[in-house]
Formats: structure tokens, C-alpha cells, sequence
């Protein structure tokens, strides 16, 4: 095993690629660097400018650079004897017609041979969401998209689809036949009923017919590829066969402003396996695992054998090469089973193998010790570090700053507890759900479903995960750790306490938790099994994705005490640390983990090092915040702006603003427009990521502007 002694960063993107970072090596090398830390490399979407939505990862992005550019890069590495860090993306890939296995999904549906490696729930009860793929990119509802003939219907090598600005989703080959049968006595008119091009016309279009009656879903796919690439000659080739076509495009695109020309359409999407909507419509009703909150990212089903080796097929080569020789597991709470996935990518990278987890532990939790890897990113030592130059013994002072100017008065655990509800409520209700049907299953399936109800169900799941105070627990595991349980007990115990009317469902959902029956096939029923099974495992990922989105995404934005310490891995209301406690950590770390990453920043990092250090500063000087602070609300007053209902920004705003301009504020020379630019489009994100006054889903413009 190859121990990094410091790693650095390179964000690879169509402006910096292969090349680029080929010519910095030497300076690295030059700087100590023992290991490159290269975010994701494999194919993404076309100019994606982090890598994080992969489409393929069985091929380098070309994006990037050529071969040659690569090989150069990786030659230099050697010469100077460095290694290689590699962030891998196994939770999930693109939502996008470059994605060919979810292409294949979009087009054959269940058919398909991938149709189980992307985490979809084929079964949802919704009528439209039933056998379909929810495909939530348009940018209005659907009806005034199609009236808009925004949707069409395109046709080129890859065959027909539906295809939505710069989107492309592929129709099922049944819908061929619909669409091309009925011209076959046009064309016999006008090309020929003899004509050899005709024929093969015919010829294709008996083979589309028949394409259903072959089992085997590989030779299936090789026959529709054929059948594809006859009617793509066929059209590039007679000018006839290329016409009708195009006029039937121009049948089924309609004419804009006139909904009853776009009926051939409506009838040919209504058929699809997938079901194209407005976007929002994925916060309310969703039937596949996203990252996060995000419509693009589509979750794959890494437990599966299969998936797992369809995906790290290039991880491995390049491994056993000699070429990655470390990986960095990004997002690892999103798997379905966190320690089974590192001990198989162990077996698969071999057993001496450099790994470390994106895994963001609250400050008193430890990773499991059971998980075969040299440990976590860094975000915890970057919180410790930062947390010794915050000084405590002026908290009391500082808060009442905070409290008086802002006046906001709620402990940050009732401000996070405040913001998980509204993600669950404004972003993840689908994902409740979904969540809250599966458990409601459950209750049928132990003859309780009269006792606990789907509404106060799903009420005291969304208590629960509101409450829950670690990213996820991994209870699935036969050798849960007692800590996990005992979370689960203190969030049940905590919520009956808050809400004593959900008693009875917070009694069902810790039985579905902890009850051993659960985990031990041998003495369960086996649809019983596999569906608690499934329900744990699913309450766990939405428990942490829930956590990322409330705790780091809101509640950041949302409390603003002492903003240098609401960082990933930090508790905002920890102010700040002794040396005892620091070395303690660093003692505890150095025991169990000694081959972890210790970082000063990531690239996940909401501010740099030298943002937190000037902001640390003003803990040690509270009353000349406080002076200046009103000095600058005075000098400020008649710039606030007065909108139809407030006076823009309020106040926890303007207190937020005022210490990012003073930790973002340039070292020497004049504040420049672009600077001034930044800051304007920081603040706007400040606000939507606080979803109080503004959000990402429903943006205010007049607030905004103000």
C-alpha cells in the first residue's frame, strides 16, 4: 500500500485537462506533493466542469484530453515518482441520453439488461409514474411545453426520440411501427412497390414486428441495432423514404400555440417507459433515488454484483496497472450497503489497496471500525483544526451580538430540526413517500396496517429524520454497532417526547429498525425479510441525503452566529475548542486511523482557510464587531430596500453579508467590479440555499434585485 504523505487537489475540466496538469507536475513534485488528488476522470456529460456526472465509467473523458495527453500526464507522474488518488462517483450517473446504459433503460424499459442497475421503482402506484422512468427536465408542466412545441420529435443515427431542448430521451422500438407503418402505401406509390429500397423498408419493418419474440436481451439489442442502422441508410440514401419521413416529423411536432395539432404527439409519449414532466414535479412525486435532491443524477444499485463490476471495469485495470494508486469513495452514505461495497472494491482493487470514504461524521461519532479503509476525507480534522482558533471563553458575548442584531433567538439544533422539515416538505416529499408506502407494506404485511396509518406514518417519519442527529446509521449490518442502535432510540424517544399523538407509528418504525427478526432470514418469513430489508436500508439513505440537504445546504445559511464554523463536518453551535480536546481527537485518530487524509479545506468546502481564519478572528475581539457592526447598519440604513412585503435584506442577511465581505475582502489594492459582482451572485445563493425569503424553486426576482 502506497501511503500518501500529502496529496493535492487538481479539479480536472475541459479547461484544465491532462495536458495542463501534465505541466504541473514538476512543481508539484517540486512542493513536496507525494500523490496527485484527481477528481472524477471518467466520461461525463458533455462539457461537465466537474465529473461528477458520469456516463460511462468504463472510458476516460475525452474531454479532457486525447490518449496521448493522458500518457504524457501519467509518464511524468512516474518520473518523479508520485502517486495517484482517484475520486470515484459509484452512488450514482448522469440522467442523460449520453448515459447509453440508461438510454437502453429509456428505450426497452424492463427489456433491458440494465433495467435493475439504476435504483428505480418500476411498481409506484401512481397511474403515470407505473413501468415508467419519471423524467422531470422540462422547464414548465408538460401541457404548456407540448402546446409550445418545445417537445419534438427528432430522428438521426441513434434512431427516434423525444427530445426537449438540448435532452434526448429514445422511444421504445414498438413505437416505430407506429410511427412508420402507416407510411408504407405512401412509399410504395412513390418509390416503387419493387424497389430493392423498399423491400428493406418492408424487410425492417417486419424485423421491428419481430423483435419481441427474442428472449435473449443481448441478441435482441444487436437485432434492433441492425433494424436501426437499414432505416438510417435507408433514409440517407432515397430521397423519398427521407421526405415522408420528415413530413410525418412535421405531423407529430405540430404548430406551436395550437394543443389539438400536437395530439399524435401527447399519443406517442403517453406509450413510452419513460414520462417526461415539469421539474418541480420531482420535489412531490419521484420513482427513482437521485443524489440528493437532484433530477440529473439518477442512483445506481451498487449491492448488485453486477452493477458493481459493470462500473469498475477501467477502476480496476488502471489499479492493477499501477497507475490509480489510491481511491477516494465519493458519497459512500448513499450506497445501500457501505461496508459490503469497500470490501468487495477491496477484493476488486486488491487487498492492499489505499481507500478513503467521503464520509462526514458528526464530532463525537467514530467511523465504523469494521470498514476496510484507511479513513475519512478530512472533514473532521479540518473541524477540530479550525475550531482551535475560535476563542470560547467569548461565546456567551458573541451569541448575544448575534441574538440582538439579528434577532434570532433559536438554538441551531431547532434550526436544523426547521430546515430538514422544509426539505422533506419543498424538495424530498417524494422520496417520504415512497419511503412511508414501503413501511405502510410492512404494517399489511405484520397485520398492524389498521393500526398505523399512512398520513400519521409518514407524519412521524419525517419527526424522526428531522430529529436524527448523524447522517445515516448502518443497522442492516449483522454487526450493527451498539451506537447506531442507541441513535435510533434517543431520535424515537425524542420525538414521542415532541409529538406524543405519533406514539403509536414512532413504537412501529423503531420494531422495524432494531428488531434482530429483520436480519436474520433463517427465522423470518421471507417476504417479510426482504422488505424490512429494504425499508432500513432505504430509510438510511434517505436519512443521510436529508442531512447533507437540511444540516449542510439550509441550516448553514440559515444560522449565522459565526459563519467561519458552519462548515461540512462542524457544528455551527460548538464554539470553538480547547487544545486538551483537540489533542485528544488527534490522539484518537492517530490510534485508529493514522493513514487518514487531514485536510485544511476540500473542494466541498463552503469557505477557504483564509475566509475562516480572518472570520475566527472576530471571536476574539466582540465588542469591536459589535461597534462596527451598528456603525455599518447606520452608514447602511436608507441602502436597504423596501419590497411589497419586508425590507430587503433583513437583518440575519445583512448580518451574514457583513462578515463574508470581511473575510472575502481583497488583501491590497481596490475593490473591483468583479468582486463586487461575486458577491452579489454569492448573496443570491446564500439566500435560495436558506429557501427563507428566496429558493432554487421558487426564485424572487423583485427580492432578489433588492
Amino acid at each position: 500500500m502506497w501511503i500518501p504523505i500529502a496529496s493535492y487537489r487538481l479539479q480536472f475540466q475541459p479547461d484544465f485537462g491532462f495536458g495542463k496538469a501534465a505541466d504541473i507536475v514538476a512543481y508539484l513534485s517540486e512542493l513536496g506533493i507525494s500523490h496527485v488528488y484527481a477528481s472524477p476522470i471518467f466520461r461525463a456529460r458533455k462539457g461537465s466542469l466537474h465529473g461528477y456526472d458520469c456516463v460511462d465509467s468504463n472510458a476516460l473523458n475525452p474531454d479532457l484530453g486525447s490518449p496521448d495527453d493522458w500518457q504524457s500526464l501519467i509518464d511524468r507522474l512516474h518520473t518523479h515518482k508520485m502517486g495517484w488518488l482517484q475520486d470515484i462517483v459509484p452512488n450514482h450517473m448522469a440522467f442523460h441520453a449520453d448515459n447509453r446504459m440508461l438510454a437502453d433503460v429509456l428505450e426497452n424499459g424492463l427489456t433491458s439488461p440494465f433495467h435493475d442497475y439504476f435504483d428505480i421503482c418500476w411498481d409506484h402506484p401512481l397511474k403515470d409514474l407505473h413501468r415508467k422512468v419519471m423524467a422531470p427536465f422540462l422547464g414548465q408542466p408538460y401541457s404548456e411545453c407540448l402546446k409550445n412545441g418545445e417537445i419534438r420529435l427528432g430522428y438521426d443515427a441513434d434512431g427516434f426520440a423525444a427530445t426537449y431542448k438540448n435532452l434526448s430521451f429514445p422511444l421504445r422500438l414498438d413505437s416505430y411501427l407506429q410511427i412508420l407503418g402507416p407510411l408504407t402505401e405512401s412509399l410504395s406509390i412513390e418509390a416503387g412497390e419493387d424497389g430493392p429500397d423498399h423491400l428493406r423498408w418492408i424487410d425492417a419493418l417486419d424485423a421491428l414486428e419481430s423483435q419481441v419474440l427474442i428472449s435473449d436481451p443481448a441478441v435482441r439489442q444487436d437485432h434492433c441495432r441492425s433494424v436501426k442502422q437499414t432505416l438510417w441508410d435507408l433514409y440517407n440514401r432515397n430521397a423519398a423514404i427521407r421526405r415522408t419521413i420528415s413530413e410525418c416529423l412535421s405531423r407529430y411536432n405540430g404548430t406551436p400555440g395550437d394543443i389539438e395539432s400536437f395530439q399524435l404527439m401527447d399519443r406517442l409519449l403517453s406509450q413510452q417507459w419513460f414520462r417526461l414532466c415539469f421539474w418541480k414535479n420531482a420535489n412531490e412525486e419521484i420513482n427513482y433515488r437521485r443524489f440528493f435532491d437532484i433530477n440529473e443524477l439518477i442512483a445506481l444499485r451498487q449491492e448488485k454484483k453486477a452493477v458493481f463490476e459493470h462500473t469498475h471495469g477501467l477502476l480496476s485495470e488502471l489499479a492493477a496497472a499501477k497507475i490509480v494508486t489510491g481511491v477516494r469513495v465519493d458519497h459512500v452514505d448513499g450506497l445501500a450497503d457501505p461496508e459490503e461495497y469497500l470490501h468487495r472494491l477491496n477484493r476488486y482493487l486488491g487487498q492492499k489497496a489505499y481507500i478513503l470514504v467521503e464520509k462526514i461524521l458528526a464530532p463525537e461519532e467514530p467511523l465504523p471500525s469494521s470498514w476496510p479503509v484507511q479513513g475519512t476525507t478530512g472533514y473532521d480534522f479540518a473541524h477540530w483544526l479550525n475550531a482551535l482558533f475560535v476563542c470560547r471563553e467569548n461565546e456567551t458575548p458573541f451569541s448575544r451580538i448575534y441574538t440582538d442584531f439579528s434577532g434570532r433567538t433559536a438554538s441551531f439544533e431547532d434550526v436544523v430540526y426547521g430546515a430538514k422539515k422544509w426539505i422533506l416538505s419543498s424538495r424530498m416529499a417524494g422520496d417520504l413517500d415512497n419511503l412511508s408506502r414501503r413501511i405502510k407494506k410492512i404494517s399489511a404485511l405484520k397485520r398492524v396496517a389498521d393500526t398505523v396509518t399512512t398520513r400519521r406514518l409518514k407524519e412521524a417519519l419525517a419527526e424522526l429524520l428531522a430529529r436524527f442527529p448523524v447522517y445515516r446509521t448502518y443497522l442492516e449490518q449483522e454487526n450493527a454497532r451498539l451506537a447506531d442502535r442507541d441513535t435510533v432510540r434517543t431520535a424515537i424517544s425524542r420525538a414521542v417526547r415532541e409529538q406524543p399523538h405519533l406514539r403509536l407509528e414512532l413504537d412501529f418504525i423503531r420494531k422495524l429498525l432494531l428488531e434482530d427478526f429483520h436480519f436474520n432470514e433463517a427465522v423470518a418469513d421471507a417476504e417479510v425479510f426482504d422488505q424490512c430489508r429494504r425499508a432500513v436500508r432505504r430509510f438510511q439513505q434517505l436519512s443521510a441525503a436529508l442531512m447533507a440537504k437540511g444540516y449542510e445546504d439550509t441550516a448553514f445559511y440559515r444560522y449565522n452566529r459565526l459563519v467561519s464554523l458552519n462548515e461540512v463536518g462542524g457544528e455551527p453551535d460548538r464554539f470553538g475548542c480547547s487544545l486538551d480536546r483537540f489533542h485528544a481527537f488527534i490522539t484518537q485518530r492517530a490510534a485508529h486511523w493514522p493513514h487518514a487524509m487531514n485536510s485544511t479545506a476540500t473542494h466541498d468546502a463552503k469557505r477557504g482557510e483564509d475566509v475562516r481564519a480572518r472570520l475566527n478572528v472576530l471571536s476574539e475581539i466582540p465588542a469591536e464587531w459589535k461597534t462596527r457592526l451598528e456603525t455599518w447598519h447606520a452608514v447602511n440604513r436608507d441602502h436597504r430596500i423596501p419590497t411589497r412585503s419586508e425590507t430587503v435584506p433583513d437583518k440575519n442577511t445583512e448580518y451574514f453579508l457583513y462578515q463574508t465581505l470581511l473575510g472575502a475582502w481583497p488583501q491590497e489594492g481596490p475593490v473591483t467590479r468583479r468582486f463586487a459582482e461575486r458577491i452579489k451572485a454569492y448573496m443570491v445563493k446564500a439566500a435560495r440555499e436558506a429557501g427563507e425569503q428566496t429558493s432554487w424553486s421558487a426564485a424572487r426576482e423583485e427580492y432578489e434585485a433588492a
